[in-house]
């Protein structure tokens, strides 16, 4: 028996609180009056999804005397967004965690699958 796919998509995007702009890095632009660089960004997708931790707790690490702070999202997102690996999401609006608007992450992994009723990505926090 085959999955009735668009009916689980539907039923899916309603567990997706969160408000997410992704983007990615677009071309510098130079100002002609003052020759400074500005860097832009190009808009790749935005509408609702979920971005919660995984079960690894967040670790400090320290390399090469450099500390780094190690921690893993995952993101659902409907199976329409269209994203790649090094994208940035950010949360710009969670009405069930409010700690989480303003946050960006990037795109470390993007699994595929054959029957997907939703996009799926893992994600590493930005300071």
């Amino acid at each position: 028996m085959k999955p009735n796919l668009p009916r689980l998509r539907q039923r899916i995007t309603t567990t997706m609180t969160m408000r997410i702009l992704i983007y990615r890095d677009g071309p510098l632009v130079t100002d002609p009056d003052t020759l400074q660089d500005t860097a832009t960004r190009e808009t790749v997708w935005q509408g609702s999804g979920l971005i919660y931790p995984q079960t690894a707790p967040e670790q400090q690490v320290t390399v090469a005397a450099a500390d780094y702070r190690v921690s893993t999202y995952d993101a659902v997102l409907p199976d329409g967004a269209t994203f790649k690996t090094g994208d940035r999401l950010e949360v710009t609006a969670s009405p069930d965690n409010t700690t989480m608007v303003g946050k960006t992450f990037v795109v470390r992994d993007d699994p595929l699958d054959g029957w997907q009723i939703a996009r799926r990505a893992v994600l590493q926090l930005v300071d």
